[in-house]
């Protein structure tokens, strides 16, 4: 502790910045603090019992708290929290002021870097904000995923039989047993005479076979006649070639005819690296599947967050793909972007290769279900909870799972739509205040306020009463008032062109369908 008369927390930043050209780093002050006089004893040393108590949380700067946008920002949110010990970290709050030394420094580098993000305690002394670290990763990080776009050369269809369009006999579908997969699984049979190879992870074929039927089931859409058509195979995407025997991968090689990739794991606060092996790996895996023995054609579920989101509205064509990762603040839309970059190349070789980019995948009109993970889905349950909601004037884009896995099915079975990306997104946006206003009239006791208020009874909640449901509407909260506002348009004149010939239409959400999803809601 060192004394500074008349210097706030604020001015004595500048003070530190000339410390530590000056000063080795386990010398610099841990905080400054005010005092109209030094303490002391009757034989005149300084009484250190009477000095004051740091509250280091006085130091963060309320009045310009800005909340962790980014997964990057979220994570070093939480590791400075954890690590500090105090309850809430803006991303341009000091380290130093909030009580980091240069052994706390070591302690959160070592905790980014368990979860994935490349840091050094120096940097903490050099970019003590989170926005600045963040910053910082996010340039290395760019670095390091151009040079994740280059694909394996041996990764060639050279020398096998061209691939002909036909009604596939046997398919291999990854992420069976996910939100989508289900329903995919489902129009595979119905539109198909195919047998379906699952890749699941299960302790033995029993359970996995167990998994798929109660996903089918929960999805409203297991049939008897379906058992017969199923074989499961176990595994695991982040493991080398998903996990399976040489034996199973050399049957498939000379088996299937068609992959369909929907796997991945969606996790929107893990890193990069993190979730490299499920979802770029093993991409690649299969790409290796789709060129050995015969040619198998590749069809890749990928997200519209393979583009950043941006602060003013742009069409976003369907055979675009941005050159650069600049702005995909999540792990998961960089491996997306990572591996739509694959997929082009090998696409170019000669591998016959699909890309489908929904948006918001919302709940099934019919049954209600709803991915409980999704982020509307969460902010809908949390202000229910709450029994208020901010009144803000935002456009929500909802594509209903079933239409998804309909369409989907339909575009790859179409034998000129082959060789294309097609975004499956509903362009009839919905209104925020509008779903307020159904829930209102469906009789749910929830309240419309202004958003600052709303905001504020949610950070008094949070804080009064632990709940990890409202603690994490916070965070999501925070994240969507500091993030872009402006909607994206995507073009789909692919799409459209391609299922034209077909009866897939996309339902209409409206009061009925979101009763549905309200009716089986559980907090």
């Amino acid at each position: 502790m060192n004394l500074i008369n008349k210097v706030n927390s604020a001015a004595a930043l500048p003070l530190r910045e000339y410390l530590q050209h000056h000063l080795p780093e386990s010398m610099l002050p841990t905080a400054f603090v005010e005092l109209r006089q030094i303490p002391r004893l009757p034989n005149g040393k300084v009484d250190r019992a009477a000095l004051p108590t740091i509250d280091f949380q006085q130091y963060s700067d309320p009045e310009h708290y800005v909340a962790p946008r980014t997964t990057t920002e979220q994570q070093l949110a939480y590791i400075w929290q954890q690590t500090l010990r105090v309850p809430q970290v803006g991303i341009h709050d000091n380290f130093f002021a909030l009580g980091g030394d240069s052994i706390t420094s070591i302690q959160v580098a070592a905790r980014a870097n368990q979860a994935g993000i490349r840091l050094t305690a120096r940097q903490l002394f050099e970019q003590p904000t989170i926005a600045q670290l963040a910053h910082g990763v996010a340039i290395t990080d760019q670095r390091n995923l151009l040079d994740e776009i280059v694909l394996d050369p041996a990764i060639n269809p050279l020398g096998l039989a061209p691939y002909h369009e036909h009604m596939p006999q046997s398919i291999l579908l990854t992420g069976a047993t996910g939100f989508l997969g289900p329903y995919l699984l489902a129009e595979l049979l119905t539109q198909t005479s195919a047998h379906i190879y699952c890749v699941v992870r299960a302790a033995d074929e029993t359970q996995a076979f167990a998994k798929i039927r109660q996903q089918l089931e929960h999805a409203n859409r297991w049939e008897p006649a379906f058992a017969s058509r199923l074989i499961v195979m176990l595994g695991d995407l982040s493991l080398p070639q998903l996990g399976m025997t040489a034996a199973d991968w050399q049957m498939l090689a000379q088996t299937i005819d068609r992959i369909y990739h929907n796997g991945a794991v969606v996790n929107l606060a893990h890193s990069y690296a993190q979730l490299k092996a499920s979802n770029v790996q093993a991409t690649i895996d299969l790409l290796r599947l789709a060129s050995q023995v015969k040619l198998k054609s590749m069809h890749f579920s990928s997200t519209t967050s393979v583009f950043p989101a941006n602060t003013a509205a742009t069409v976003r064509y369907e055979q675009e793909l941005p050159s650069t990762p600049d702005g995909l603040i999540t792990g998961y839309a960089q491996t997306k972007w990572v591996a739509e970059h694959l997929l082009l190349q090998a696409r170019a070789r000669g591998i016959p290769i699909n890309c489908y980019r929904p948006g918001r995948i919302g709940w099934d009109t019919q049954t209600g279900q709803w991915n409980r993970g999704d982020g509307l889905y969460r902010l809908l349950q949390g202000c229910l909870q709450l029994g208020r909601a901010p009144l803000v004037d935002r456009l929500a884009e909802i594509t209903p799972v079933a239409y998804v896995a309909q369409a989907m099915v339909a575009l790859s079975l179409q034998p000129s739509g082959q060789g294309q990306t097609y975004h499956l997104v509903n362009q009839q946006h919905i209104a925020w205040n509008q779903l307020i206003n159904w829930m209102q009239e469906l009789g749910y006791p929830i309240e419309q306020v202004d958003l600052d208020q709303w905001m504020l009874q949610l950070q008094r909640q949070t804080k009064d009463v632990p709940n990890t449901s409202l603690q994490s509407l916070l965070t999501l909260a925070q994240a969507a008032v500091n993030g872009p506002h402006a909607e994206q348009a995507y073009d789909q004149t692919a799409m459209q062109a391609a299922l034209a010939a077909t009866e897939v239409m996309l339902p209409t959400l409206d009061r009925t369908s979101l009763q549905q999803w309200l009716a089986q809601l559980r907090f």
